[in-house]
């Protein structure tokens, strides 16, 4: 009988844990810690394994996948974080998504893994302030109004 292999975003228990059969299975490259949840059929509840350690390229920021929420069907890890150039759509310059900003978008943030800056630093800064500013006389005319 071949084995069947299933993702489960069921949470496990530690009592299941303890129980059940435990086996490492590589899902796309990457070790999952994986469990028997009947015979022949394996569940993983997203733990990566943790004694794989990749090899980091030089330049790079390591991760903490343990801090990171991301689906194990859809997304690997981030075992690290390198500074990725892009354009920016508002002001058309160029711009860097560097690699401690990228840690803290999705270890600390827990932002979606497929999020990426549309534009630059001082853009987005700029739109924030604008917004707040926006906010700001909504709630000054509302409260006179109200006089």
């Amino acid at each position: 009988m071949k084995k069947e292999y299933i993702h489960s975003f069921k949470s496990f228990d530690e009592d299941f844990k303890k129980k059940a059969k435990k086996t490492i299975k590589d899902v796309n490259g990457v070790p999952y810690v994986c469990y028997e949840l009947e015979p022949g059929v394996w569940g993983s509840c997203g733990e990566v394994d943790p004694a794989y350690k990749p090899e980091i390229t030089e330049g790079s920021l390591p991760g903490d996948v343990s801090k990171q929420k991301f689906c194990v069907q859809h997304h690997k890890p981030n075992f690290y974080y390198i500074d990725i150039p892009y354009k920016c759509n508002t002001c058309g310059k160029e711009a860097i998504f560097s690699a401690h900003e990228q840690k803290h978008w999705f270890e600390d943030l827990h932002f979606h893994f497929d999020s990426f800056p549309k534009g630059c630093i001082e853009c987005r800064r700029k739109r924030r302030e604008d917004e707040f500013k926006r906010i700001a006389t909504q709630s000054t005319k509302k409260s006179k109004h109200k006089d």
